[in-house]
């Protein structure tokens, strides 16, 4: 698309963007590149072209950008960061080949029912990939949970309060994390869990 169609779509969907060499957006998940198992998953879940916010959110965050997404409930926030993870995971579970899988991405929700909500999400979207995903939360036993990241889990999806518990009494390699997605940040900063999401990411 030309710039001045992209400034009309944008105008249309009512999406703003900041931000230098912003990627253009997609407009039809059938047109793009992506996993097969990705297609087939996005089919069966009802999606044939993106939400407004996944056409902007998913093509930067393909290519690596920092994002800040401010958009309602119900807007698709969740795919249009959990889309990405699937890609970038399964390309480099694929070029690690025979090696062990690494921790490489990690999702931090504020609270037990969004946890819950992104994880039953992530299983649809992740159907066939060539990764793991496991479930971080207070309550589970967490010698099992050390164990299950030290033995194949490329993408965790945590609560902060027990990552950081995690984090302080195990060691947990984080070298190889690419992609770091913080859902309901503005929940984060108002429930009082901005120390333990800084713990987090210094540790990165």
């Amino acid at each position: 698309m030309r710039n001045d169609q992209i400034g009309s779509l944008r105008l249309e969907i009512e999406v703003h963007v900041k931000g230098e060499c912003v990627p253009p957006p997609i407009l039809d998940f059938s047109n793009c590149k992506f996993d097969p198992n990705l297609k087939v998953n996005l089919e069966i879940a009802g999606y044939h072209i993106p939400t407004p916010v996944q056409m902007k959110t998913i093509p930067a965050a393909l290519k690596r950008r920092d994002i800040l997404v401010s958009k309602d409930t119900g807007s698709g926030k969740t795919d249009s960061f959990l889309i990405p993870i699937d890609l970038r995971c399964s390309i480099i579970r694929m070029q690690q080949l025979s090696e062990r899988s690494k921790l490489l991405a990690m999702v931090l929700a504020p609270t037990m029912e969004l946890y819950a909500q992104v994880g039953e999400q992530a299983k649809s979207l992740g159907k066939g990939f060539p990764f793991k995903t496991t479930l971080i939360v207070g309550g589970d036993a967490m010698p099992r949970q050390f164990y299950m990241i030290k033995h194949g889990i490329e993408l965790i999806i945590s609560t902060s309060g027990r990552l950081v518990d995690l984090l302080s009494k195990h060691d947990i390699e984080l070298d190889d994390i690419c992609m770091i997605f913080l859902d309901e940040m503005d929940c984060m900063l108002y429930q009082g869990f901005r120390n333990q999401v800084m713990q987090i990411i210094q540790a990165l």
